[in-house]
């Protein structure tokens, strides 16, 4: 679990400012957040949560040139291209080649930009009883009233050149040729750049085609998301879960192998709405995919031990919105 450091804001001090999350092991999900309270009647709250990865590119070793000259014949590459070999998130072993300069510079643009399509997605809504963040606002002419406002959720991404200072590393492998490589939140491949197309069966039996970025769904794990199947309790992916353990596997049906990464999990044999979430197989942002900024909230209040308890008392029943909503005047 990420150490978690505050800042206080000066003017209200029920309120920290900046939340900073630092990684104690290389698999902790961490990042920083920053929240701005609002106090207009046209304006929200905004929470922006802030993620720097360091992306690590992983080059082959050279293989001896007896091995290498047939491969790369094959390939249709210059006989003395350095290739090599590394596993996938299943451990089978894809050939890999070197990463040039401008390949490199093209896949940092390009995770830049489907980190972006986490910003701007949700807006939380705060249930009846959280009055914390109430504002009384003047209307000149109309006299004062009271607004209750929303909570923007942002997003920032920034790549880093080093390891240090990142909230994680993420390998990439370049490949040699186009086969499927199973990616996972700590290594992609150079074919994460591309939209890849996924079938999934619903829970009616049909069949439907899904296209998903493969950059933009690892960073929702990232976030500290699960599978579109576990945020949403899903029968079929809790069956899945439960099989896992069996000591038959041989007896498992196809769908609900390997548990949490199990077809099911992904939204098959469910609604078309889960297949399509971009935690699932899809592209989609559903509401459920706002829990990192829900979670990150309550850690910026700073309250005394009743109000808090209370407040947290409250989270099960936020909602969230996909488009904006503005301001509630009470």
């Amino acid at each position: 679990m990420a150490r978690l450091s505050k800042k206080l804001k000066n003017d209200d001090q029920r309120y920290f400012e900046t939340v900073t999350g630092s990684p104690e092991s290389s698999r902790d999900t961490a990042f920083d957040s920053e929240l701005e309270i609002a106090k207009s009647a046209i304006r929200n709250c905004k929470l922006r949560i802030t993620l720097s990865i360091y992306y690590n590119q992983l080059n082959p070793e050279q293989l001896p040139d007896e091995i290498l000259r047939p491969i790369n014949t094959a390939l249709g590459r210059p006989p003395g291209t350095p290739l090599g070999a590394h596993p996938d998130a299943d451990g089978d072993r894809m050939l890999i080649r070197e990463w040039k300069g401008g390949e490199w510079t093209n896949f940092l643009q390009e995770a830049r930009r489907q980190a972006g399509m986490w910003d701007g997605k949700f807006w939380l809504i705060p249930p009846p009883e959280f009055w914390y963040l109430d504002f009384d606002y003047y209307w000149i002419g109309h006299g004062e009233y009271k607004y209750r406002p929303n909570i923007q959720c942002q997003f920032e991404f920034n790549t880093r050149p080093f390891a240090a200072g990142a909230h994680g590393q993420v390998d990439v492998v370049n490949l040699a040729k186009n086969e499927a490589f199973r990616s996972h939140s700590y290594l992609l491949s150079s074919k994460a750049m591309n939209q890849r197309p996924i079938s999934g069966t619903d829970m009616s039996g049909a069949t439907n085609n899904y296209m998903q970025w493969t950059i933009a769904h690892e960073i929702g794990h990232l976030l500290g998301l699960p599978h579109v199947g576990i945020s949403g309790r899903l029968p079929n992916c809790l069956a899945a879960i439960a099989m896992k353990h069996f000591p038959h596997q041989d007896s498992v049906p196809a769908l609900f192998k390997e548990g949490r990464n199990a077809d099911v999990c992904y939204g098959g044999l469910s609604r078309p709405g889960d297949l399509d979430d971009i935690m699932g197989k899809g592209s989609k942002f559903g509401t459920q995919n706002a829990q990192p900024w829900l979670d990150r909230l309550f850690e910026h209040l700073n309250f005394d031990g009743l109000t808090m308890a209370q407040a947290r008392h409250s989270k099960s029943r936020w909602t969230v919105s996909t488009y904006d909503q503005p301001p509630r005047r009470l």
